[in-house]
């Protein structure tokens, strides 16, 4: 995936949920020194529920941390309306370039329409040339 002198860092993009009817409460990331964020979303089962994902959700950019946030164009999932999460987790993968003048990242623009159906997403911020990782010791990172 990464090349030898490369450093990742991973952060949480939205906690992990129990599962409710609301808006994504995103946590805003720096993705300042890396050239890619990958969003990971993790959605679980919902034991016969169907799933129900809005239109719009997706990674949103701005310079500073405080300032207006815009969507970055086609970073957006496709809405799920159909199909019920049983006994399988799904997972969707949004993967975009990063701005060094739009630093600032976060998961915006959508809303979980299902209760009961747990979910959370990660970002892993990579091509980091010389750019050590800075996560908390509370988070593990294992290259092999």
């Amino acid at each position: 995936m990464d090349r030898l002198n490369d450093y990742a860092d991973v952060k949480v993009a939205v906690a992990a949920t129990a599962g409710s009817i609301a808006t994504l409460v995103a946590t805003k990331i720096d993705a300042t020194g890396f050239g890619r964020a990958r969003f990971v979303f993790n959605v679980g089962n919902g034991a016969a529920t169907t799933a129900a994902i809005s239109a719009g959700i997706g990674v949103w950019q701005a310079s500073t941390s405080g300032a207006t946030y815009a969507e970055i164009s086609a970073s957006s999932l496709a809405a799920v309306t159909s199909g019920t999460l049983s006994s399988t987790s799904v997972t969707m993968v949004i993967d975009v370039p990063t701005s060094a003048g739009t630093p600032w990242l976060q998961i915006s623009g959508g809303s979980m329409l299902s209760t009961g159906v747990p979910y959370s997403c990660v970002c892993t911020l990579y091509n980091g040339i010389n750019h050590p990782p800075s996560s908390p010791s509370h988070q593990q990172l294992v290259t092999v």
